[in-house]
């Protein structure tokens, strides 16, 4: 995965002839969360956090609270069997959290014109380390 551009979890829907997430089989819209997940872990151990944008940074944020909202949504319509599908929902909607809090707090270390502040780099990759910790977690709890 390259630096976002646009959203990781569209292009995985994309790629599978899905238009509407939520429309999708469970087992799709899983495996769909579960890849998206994947890529931002990868990404986060391998690529060049260097390039990261506000705007970049704000694509995953975004996705990851999409991933919320339709974990969410899908026990809310009791069509998730937690035993068959994760380990814990809970547990999985705990860990996004705590990855999305963290990189909105990385995304407040960028100055008004989107470049990372100088004195705010250690704490932001800190911030991504976090992140990434938190990410692995949650699709490591996917079966």
């Amino acid at each position: 995965m390259a630096v976002a551009s646009t959203s990781i979890l569209q292009e995985k829907a994309k790629k599978r002839n899905i238009s509407n997430i939520a429309m999708a089989p469970l087992d799709i819209q899983l495996a769909i969360f579960q890849e998206t997940l994947t890529a931002f872990n990868d990404f986060f151990d391998t690529g060049d956090l260097r390039k990261l944008t506000r705007a970049s940074l704000a694509f995953i944020v975004n996705d990851i609270l999409s991933i919320i909202k339709g974990l969410l949504d899908l026990t809310a319509k009791s069509r998730l069997d937690h035993s068959k599908y994760l380990l814990s929902v809970d547990h999985v909607l705990e860990e996004l959290r705590n990855a999305r809090d963290h990189l909105q707090i990385a995304l407040g270390m960028f100055n008004s014109s989107g470049s990372l502040r100088e004195d705010k780099s250690a704490k932001f990759f800190a911030q991504l380390r976090t992140a990434r910790t938190h990410i692995d977690d949650a699709a490591h709890l996917f079966r």
